[in-house]
């Protein structure tokens, strides 16, 4: 699971990127027609206690020709602790897309500390329609632990007549 922090609580998400800070992924968009890339982005919620968090600074860019690239987001420096930023990048004619999170320390070892999490990461149509019905997809082990054992006295009651 992802966790970033969203309006102040821990949101956890199914779908998505990670990748240690720093990182950069490419896309090559060439045989794709989508109008957006969008995602929430922050640092994994499990690493706000270290104390070696340097942060992430997550940058966005795009390119027609995979050489020359434009920015088209920079964020704060985010931590576990911070405040997910929910980002809408316009792709329409671009051919490459390049996500990099940058460690934001000179220290080699400090980025084994920042997870940088790029959730709920797609691209999407000008008309695409999000699903924010909350839908619980993922159960915990209490909750199939009750279920199984409901399923399993409604299987085993015996109902007795009398002749």
């Amino acid at each position: 699971m992802l966790t970033l922090k969203v309006n102040g609580k821990s949101q956890s998400y199914i779908k998505g990127l990670c990748a240690w800070a720093t990182s950069e992924i490419v896309y090559d968009l060439k045989d794709y027609d989508y109008d957006y890339f969008t995602a929430d982005l922050g640092v994994d919620i499990s690493e706000q206690s270290n104390y070696f968090n340097t942060g992430v600074r997550f940058y966005i860019y795009t390119s027609d020709d995979g050489e020359s690239w434009t920015e088209k987001y920079k964020s704060d420096t985010l931590y576990g602790w911070s405040e997910a930023d929910a980002v809408k990048i316009d792709i329409k004619n671009a051919k490459y897309l390049k996500l990099t999170a940058d460690d934001n320390s000179a220290n080699w070892w400090a980025a084994w500390y920042d997870e940088a999490v790029y959730a709920n990461a797609k691209r999407i149509k000008e008309d695409y329609k999000e699903d924010t019905s909350d839908i619980a997809v993922i159960k915990t082990v209490d909750t199939y632990d009750k279920e199984l054992k409901q399923q399993a006295m409604e299987q085993s009651t015996v109902i007795f007549t009398a002749r």
